[in-house]
């Protein structure tokens, strides 16, 4: 049964894992070989922004790929093994810090541009930033207080809010995905005065639709499945050689984790 769990969990993460790289090399490709001046979409943005605005979500696209290419690899229970948690304890640290720069850039962008939806649309992306910030935050506390007993509740607490976390990052490139439909429902062909009414407000309802509707779905399952023994990342019962901050010990290390 595990078995079978085990590999429907490791299609899982490649799949999602590849997406992350494609979503990454995206990201690169489209703004960071290209010049400033046409860093600015048409169909989401309206025009050009400003130096500031451009710096601001520049150094959030940045970090945001050292994000989205660090992230899979949290996701591996052995990645907390001895000989293999330094994966997890790096990864984890680069993860958690590059979250400062990543919300920093979008809080400039959005205080010296604006999202292109007006003020309901910046304010749930101000929103999305803060919870980022507060699940990364709690993360590391609770990783830095990890005790060792295997019913630590810092412990649990740590893997609840790095779930959380996991989540809100991926959520970029849903929100990215969910402007798909929107560019073929105008044809790929952008017109601002016939199209730009239609656009703004579906943008305003997907800006609070990919962030808050996988993290209500993470909540549900957060807490039906406390203690919950199958594999996957989400396995509550397992035990990680270390926390994300402290060096690995190898008398912490349950050798049965999978």
């Amino acid at each position: 049964m595990h078995t079978h769990a085990s590999r429907v969990w490791l299609a899982g993460w490649t799949g999602l894992t590849i997406l992350l790289i494609l979503f990454s090399v995206y990201i690169l490709w489209h703004f960071l070989s290209l010049p400033a001046d046409e860093w600015s979409n048409p169909v989401t943005d309206f025009g050009e922004a400003s130096p500031s605005a451009k710096a601001g979500i520049g150094m959030h696209f940045v970090f945001g790929v050292v994000i989205m290419l660090l992230l899979p690899s949290q996701w591996l229970p052995w990645s907390r093994r001895v000989g293999s948690s330094w994966l997890h304890i790096w990864g984890g640290r680069l993860i958690i810090f590059s979250t400062l720069p990543l919300t920093l850039g979008g809080f400039i962008y959005i205080l010296t541009e604006g999202a292109v939806g007006g003020f309901w649309m910046s304010l749930s992306f101000a929103i999305y930033g803060v919870l980022i910030a507060v699940c990364a935050a709690q993360a590391f506390y609770h990783a830095r207080r990890m005790e060792k007993d295997r019913e630590s509740p810092h412990f649990l607490e740590h893997k609840r809010w790095a779930v959380r976390l996991s989540v809100l990052l991926v959520g970029s490139g849903i929100y990215r995905l969910l402007i798909v439909p929107m560019a073929a429902m105008l044809n790929f062909d952008y017109y601002p005065d016939r199209d730009r009414d239609f656009a703004i407000n579906y943008l305003n309802v997907i800006s609070w639709l990919f962030y808050s509707l996988p993290l209500l779905a993470t909540e549900i399952y957060l807490r039906r499945y406390h203690g919950d023994k199958r594999p996957g990342f989400i396995s509550f019962e397992e035990r990680p050689s270390s926390s994300v901050v402290d060096a690995p010990n190898e008398h912490d290390v349950d050798s049965n984790v999978i």
